[in-house]
């Protein structure tokens, strides 16, 4: 008996609408649940790039004021009447 993978077999065979916005332009576009996923995991993957980088230049700024971990919890911790262990 051959067994089969639905879900694979659902996922490539069928299509779905997808919009797609660039600069104001929107279009609607068929593509694969397959070609979705991946195309959400890069679009992801850029996002998280991006925000690291603005990350890493915001720590480089010494005008930056950092806090402890203990400074951020200490009001919760006092305001929730809790302990909050990492």
């Amino acid at each position: 008996m051959h067994e089969t993978n639905i879900r694979e077999d659902f996922t490539e065979q069928y299509t779905a609408p997808v919009i797609v916005s660039n600069d104001g332009e929107t279009v609607t576009v068929s593509m694969s649940l397959v070609d979705y996923s991946l195309c959400r995991e890069f679009l992801n993957q850029q996002y998280i790039t991006q925000e690291l980088k603005k990350s890493e230049a915001l720590s480089a700024d010494p005008t930056v004021k950092r806090y402890t971990h203990d400074e951020v919890m200490t009001p919760y911790r006092e305001k929730y009447g809790y302990e909050y262990d990492v």
